[in-house]
């Protein structure tokens, strides 16, 4: 399923629990049957073809979380019944008042103060045209752009500066297609490790964010998501395995990983 921003997700989950049809992330069985009985108004042809529908969605529904997977049941029900979901806003619609939707806030990112551009370092990398190892790391090329793989344990914010002495940027991996990719052009190089990603949840937990991108924050694309702590506010992926976990800040982890970005 395309990637869809967390709150809208967390809206279409509202849409959902509002209609009565879903709770808790899962369709009501009883509710569903009778809102599907109503539409079909007779047709039992119509009735099993939806009923068929809505086993396939609720099945194929495999969602982190209740909004990840009320959105994907939604948006799986628009793509293979359209008129159900169609009868399901109009019913909603008819139903409810207008009331101000409150989205929750975006996360915050922490405010590094930027290391200084080694020149002669950047001058190395720049003009590195190959995959091979240069001061500070190992130079790819992957996905268009150039990387800067270092084996050098560092907290969050000696990532960010590691990553500005060579003129670059904390790696931020914003879709499924970018994690492939990467996956195939750093093969045996600290694939087994944790490297850091430049995203924050500081002051949402529900609704994390990019810091170095405007892109939304998806999760799609993660074999899973391991949160091992609610007051860790930072983001490290095991790219190899596709595992995002969430870290305290100062902690150490084995990798940086770092792009130029510009193509």
């Amino acid at each position: 399923m395309k990637s869809l921003d967390l709150r809208l997700k967390c809206f279409m989950k509202c849409l959902g629990e509002n209609s009565g049809l879903i709770v808790n992330g899962k369709m009501v069985d009883t509710d569903v049957l009778a809102f599907l009985e109503k539409m079909a108004a007779g047709n039992l042809d119509e009735l099993k073809k939806n009923m068929d529908v809505k086993d396939e969605c609720e099945k194929s529904a495999s969602g982190m979380d209740e909004c990840d997977r009320a959105a994907q049941m939604i948006q799986c029900t628009k793509e293979k019944a359209p008129d159900v979901l169609n009868g399901v806003i109009s019913a909603i619609d008819k139903s409810m008042p207008i009331e101000k939707v409150e989205f929750p806030a975006a996360a915050n990112c922490t405010e590094y103060v930027p290391g200084v551009v080694n020149a002669t370092l950047k001058q190395v990398f720049d003009s590195t045209t190959t995959n091979r190892t240069i001061i500070g790391g190992n130079h790819i090329i992957a996905c268009g752009r150039k990387y800067l793989l270092s084996k050098n344990q560092t907290s969050l914010s000696e990532g960010y500066t590691f990553c500005n002495t060579f003129g670059l940027q904390l790696v931020t991996i914003d879709n499924a297609e970018k994690i492939l990719c990467l996956q195939n052009g750093i093969m045996n190089k600290g694939l087994n490790k944790y490297t850091w990603l430049a995203a924050s949840r500081k002051g949402s937990l529900n609704n994390p964010r990019w810091c170095l991108s405007s892109l939304p924050f998806s999760m799609d694309g993660y074999a899973s998501v391991v949160d091992s702590n609610l007051t860790y506010n930072s983001y490290a992926l095991k790219l190899h395995m596709k595992i995002l976990e969430t870290y305290d800040e100062s902690s150490r982890v084995e990798y940086v990983l770092c792009e130029q970005t510009r193509l």
